[in-house]
């Protein structure tokens, strides 16, 4: 199972509660998420974030990894390829799914950025569960979370031309 989450704060965080992106993925089956607001003042459980100040802003004051929340007997869950991002940006990402729109794919695996400029992208793309000789498309997300259309690729071909389409509105600061 795959599970993606972004945060991005209010300009003036005590009166915007910024907004929230969650994606839940298991291979092969429909893609579930929500994007809304974060978790107000009013409405945050006090247990998973920090207002030392006693601003009553929410914001989270550690990650850690695992940070299971359910323990139960028989739980175990197992965590790989953790990615943290932060700061301006870090929404933008290059990906591979199994499908030529991006929330149709049940299969998504991320590529590592060399390097992202506003000419170029180039990046080590990770096969993932994806096999040689498998369809797959290459997607660009921008900062703001605005996908391009997928890109036809062929898993194990090697070098992958012509870019697909810019997302609208892409900067990168």
């Amino acid at each position: 199972m795959r599970i993606a989450q972004w945060y991005k704060a209010g300009a003036n965080p005590t009166a915007d509660i910024g907004s929230s992106f969650l994606q839940l993925l298991n291979e092969g089956v429909t893609q579930k998420y929500h994007v809304g607001p974060t978790l107000d003042g009013a409405n945050r459980p006090t247990s998973l974030f920090a207002t030392a100040n006693g601003d009553n802003v929410p914001r989270f004051d550690r990650v850690t990894f695992p940070g299971w929340i359910l323990v139960n007997p028989g739980v175990e869950p197992v965590y790989d390829d953790i990615y943290i991002s932060a700061g301006p940006g870090a929404q933008a990402r290059v990906e591979i799914g199994d499908a030529p729109n991006y929330s149709n794919c049940t299969n998504l695996t991320l590529a590592t950025i060399n390097h992202w400029s506003d000419f170029s992208i180039t990046a080590t793309l990770r096969q993932g569960s994806f096999k040689n000789g498998d369809s797959a498309y290459l997607f660009v997300i921008d900062a703001e979370g605005n996908t391009s259309d997928g890109k036809a690729i062929t898993i194990g071909n090697g070098i992958v031309s012509g870019a697909p389409a810019k997302p609208k509105g892409l900067r990168i600061k």
